[in-house]
């Protein structure tokens, strides 16, 4: 009985592996366009180029990635109106989130 027990746990773990991996995915892409909304977030504040450079080495945490979005939030226009701003920053983040989960789902495929 415990045997028959473990069998099917054993079975429903390797089940839902595909379903804990693609939480997984989700919830780190999701970081990742939190950060990107910070990100731009501060672009459109007027935080200069550099300082925002300094702030990503500070936290030596995915310091490459962190520089790809800093320069691509940095290759969008600063708007003037709060609304521009806020448009801007929203499709930043969710451009950032697609990418994401684009690229993590052709890693699986591999």
């Amino acid at each position: 009985m415990k045997a028959l027990s473990a069998i099917f746990i054993l079975a429903a773990l390797v089940i839902s592996a595909p379903a804990w991996a693609d939480d997984r995915m989700y919830k780190f892409c999701e970081d990742e366009a939190i950060i990107a909304g910070s990100i731009m977030t501060a672009r459109q504040r007027g935080m200069s180029l550099g300082e925002m450079m300094r702030f990503v080495h500070q936290r030596q945490k995915m310091v490459e990635l962190r520089e790809t979005q800093v320069m691509m939030a940095w290759e969008e226009p600063r708007y003037e109106t709060e609304i521009q701003r806020q448009r801007a920053v929203a499709d930043f983040r969710d451009m950032v989130q697609l990418n994401c989960l684009k690229a993590q789902k052709q890693r699986r495929k591999k």
